[in-house]
């Protein structure tokens, strides 16, 4: 597959000033399911997060945010894209727009509460910890991470998704500027994903070292990557493991192409979970 050489940054630095108008660019009505025309967009799967309890559900849709995050930089690595700001940004939002992308509107509001409830739960946990809030991380502080990603969640519909600004808080003032920054990681994100999804299905993520085939974990992790291969086929092959690291952690390795779910994540997940 050709390489992708896109005309749109795929990461706004903070550091730039946003507009304050909410219109999409050259004032085009934007089809919520992400296909702006000119690409096939990725189909979104047939089952959601199926999981009723609580905790399970939590440790899913991080997990899932976290696969997602690591894939962008997979992708960042082996496609060669242009990145125009901090890459945890960037991954952070192919995250987001991955999905906003391929779930139904109730699962993705499921989604997006989990994990904006496990970046508040982390905060808080440092604080009960007497750790202060680093300003210096390559990845966003916690609470930067939540309203960024309720921000995007509130900008790809902005009507029907008035819960952003009560449920997740999102100040008035930055939601003013949501659809624009939907927008303009939508229009970043988007025409690789739509490249990405016209040789579908594929199976181009596999998964390589597995500690316990039979946990939880491995089952649903392995779950989400039959369900990227029928949406996506990947430039460059890439494996995906599910082992204990010593540490709280997921990474990629650009070395091996690998995307490393470390079993300690998990645990930390179902410990902070919401019990209702």
């Amino acid at each position: 597959m050709k390489k992708l050489f896109l005309t749109a940054p795929l990461c706004l630095a903070l550091s730039f000033s946003l507009p304050a108008s909410a219109g999409t660019k050259d004032d085009r009505e934007r089809d919520h399911n992400g296909d702006q025309g000119g690409g096939q967009a990725v189909a979104p799967p047939t089952t959601g997060n199926a999981s009723q309890d609580p905790v399970e559900r939590f440790v899913e849709a991080n997990v899932l945010e976290t696969l997602y995050h690591e894939m962008g930089h997979a992708l960042i690595d082996t496609m060669n894209l242009p990145v125009f700001g901090p890459e945890e940004f960037a991954a952070d939002f192919f995250a987001a727009i991955l999905l906003d992308r391929v779930h139904d509107e109730k699962t993705t509001r499921q989604l997006i509460t989990d994990v904006t409830r496990s970046y508040r739960a982390d905060q808080q946990a440092d604080r009960a910890a007497g750790l202060s809030t680093s300003n210096s991380d390559v990845h966003g502080n916690p609470m930067q991470r939540y309203y960024n990603l309720a921000c995007l969640y509130y900008g790809a519909n902005p009507e029907d998704r008035k819960i952003a600004l009560t449920g997740m808080n999102l100040p008035e003032d930055r939601a003013q500027t949501c659809a624009e920054e939907y927008e303009q990681a939508n229009f970043a994100w988007g025409g690789v994903l739509d490249e990405l999804a016209e040789d579908a299905p594929g199976k181009s993520i596999t998964l390589d070292w597995i500690l316990d085939k039979d946990s939880h974990l491995t089952k649903y992790v392995t779950s989400e990557v039959e369900s990227l291969n029928k949406m996506v086929v990947l430039p460059e092959p890439i494996v995906v493991s599910v082992i204990p690291c010593g540490e709280v952690n997921a990474y990629y390795d650009p070395e091996k192409k690998e995307i490393i779910i470390c079993t300690e994540l998990a645990d930390h997940l179902a410990k902070i979970a919401p019990r209702r």
